[in-house]
């Protein structure tokens, strides 16, 4: 294609659709004259080649499984930091009860006991030893009350109620993360 007849091309048809057709080019899968194909394809104004529209799906579908991927990737990056955080309030909270006296303990049971709504875990509360290494999360958030911590569960319902406000108000409800 000489000069002067691209140059008319350009004059009938808009940049976009040259460029287009070039894009495609590749896709016709030119086996002699490419430049004549191109020329051809631009003045008659063909469309995408069928592998072309093959490719495009193949890369939504694969731009879709990445972006998804990514998400899952962010949400388990923020779970294992919850998981994390929570083991730490865990450990935080146990130590205050490794430190307490067996009067403290007790008192952290009986208000575990008086906050919880279930009657059968109340009194699993109530059999627990004094001398266990860490009790159960009832009593550790019980702890977190009394020692103005974050509980374990962090739930909102807790916000008041003992823990600090903008560690409730920071976080959501996650009670079966950890």
């Amino acid at each position: 294609m000489d000069r002067r007849t691209a140059q008319q091309i350009s004059l009938q048809v808009s940049v976009e659709k040259i460029r287009q057709q070039v894009e495609w080019l590749d896709d016709r899968h030119p086996t002699e004259n490419r430049i004549g194909m191109l020329r051809k394809a631009i003045i008659e104004s063909w469309g995408p080649p069928r592998d072309t529209e093959a490719r495009q799906k193949i890369k939504q579908l694969r731009d879709r499984r990445r972006q998804s991927q990514q998400l899952e990737s962010v949400e388990d990056r923020q779970v294992r930091k919850m998981k994390q955080e929570r083991a730490a309030r865990t450990r935080r909270l146990a130590a205050e009860w490794k430190n307490a006296s067996p009067e403290q303990r007790r008192i952290w049971i009986d208000e575990a006991v008086k906050r919880e709504t279930s009657e059968m875990v109340a009194q699993l509360i109530r059999r627990d030893a004094l001398d266990v290494e860490t009790p159960r999360l009832q009593v550790l958030d019980a702890i977190a009350l009394d020692r103005n911590l974050p509980s374990v569960t962090l739930t909102n319902e807790n916000a008041g109620a003992g823990e600090r406000p903008e560690v409730a108000a920071s976080t959501t409800r996650h009670q079966n993360v950890g």
